[in-house]
């Protein structure tokens, strides 16, 4: 068995967030539209971090 074990900076982990729920949202076109987090003034996109570790489990 191999377990992952993310961690994500808190930028990262609110553009992901508002990414999906525009997804989500896009589908439905009665619902409002959701404003995708960046951090970049005058640009699109985020600086953030992603870590990413996994470790095999032996029985």
């Amino acid at each position: 068995m191999i377990v992952e074990i993310t961690s994500l900076t808190p930028n990262s982990y609110n553009y992901l967030n508002s990414a999906s729920m525009a997804a989500e949202k896009n589908e439905d076109g009665l619902s409002e539209k959701v404003i995708v987090f960046n951090n970049i003034e005058n640009g699109l996109g985020i600086i953030g971090g992603v870590a990413q570790r996994e470790y095999e489990i032996a029985r």
